[in-house]
């Protein structure tokens, strides 16, 4: 829908850039340096209050992380270890683990327990040997893997916030795209004015410090937004340029 709503607003700019006679370009980039600069400050400046408790500057240098996040998230959720207060190490997995798999884990860490199986349909705790435990044990392994069994099932919803999130950096970036058409003349102009802006954010992010994350997948997820502005604003032109004009129309 918003996506329809930008290619609609793209063909009214190039409908009043064809009736223009060279000051709407002025005026639309009026518009853009003002847009421009309401993003960089809601982007840029921390309005949290307080100090945050580790400031400092971080970089995020690969461009496609979210995917090896959402990959990591995902491996989360399917299986996981976790340390119990008695030092002891117990690995969860859905299924039960096969002999090899066991091995596998065991040259990297053996683990003291499995535990396996589905909250609702009943859980399988057993020694690193495989062997029944006690009741005592089961129930101390139970209860300090609750909560990472629970979330065991959430990995999929949070990938989607992760795609979402940089669906929404994109998407912030489409009317910029759109603007910079019809402000600028070069097309380097047209196509660099967007990453330049979102290199510039991150830049900025990561020298205020202020425990904020200058994000290469973000300047790809913007830049991608702002070309694909860029691309409805030409697509619009073209379009209204190959209508037919009225009879007696000035020709722009």
């Amino acid at each position: 829908m918003a996506i329809l709503l930008l290619f609609a607003l793209s063909l009214v700019l190039a409908a009043a850039a064809a009736r223009s006679q060279g000051a709407f370009p002025r005026h639309t980039r009026k518009l853009l340096a003002a847009t421009a600069s309401v993003y960089v400050l809601v982007l840029v400046m921390p309005f949290s209050g307080g100090s945050p408790a580790d400031p400092g500057r971080y970089v995020h240098w690969n461009p496609l992380g979210f995917v090896n996040e959402i990959a990591m998230n995902e491996a989360e959720g399917e299986s996981f270890g976790q340390y119990l207060s008695d030092g002891a190490l117990a690995h969860y997995s859905p299924e039960q683990l096969a002999d090899q798999e066991k091995e596998e884990l065991r040259g990297e860490k053996p683990a003291d327990f499995y535990v396996h199986g589905d909250p609702d349909r009943g859980l399988s705790v057993v020694d690193g040997e495989g062997n029944a435990v006690t009741h005592a044990q089961e129930n101390l392994v139970l209860t300090e893997l609750s909560e990472g069994i629970e979330a065991a099932g959430e990995p999929v919803q949070s990938a989607a916030l992760i795609l979402e999130e940089k669906a929404m950096n994109a998407l912030l970036f489409v009317p910029l795209g759109i603007l910079a058409f019809f402000a600028f003349s070069p097309w380097w102009a047209r196509l660099l004015f967007g990453p330049a802006l979102s290199v510039s954010v991150e830049t900025l992010q990561w020298a205020l410090g202020a425990d904020r994350v200058a994000d290469t997948g973000d300047v790809l997820a913007n830049s991608a937004g702002f070309l694909v502005g860029a691309g409805m604003a030409a697509v619009s032109a073209v379009l209204l340029a190959r209508l037919p004009r009225k009879s007696g129309s000035p020709v722009v």
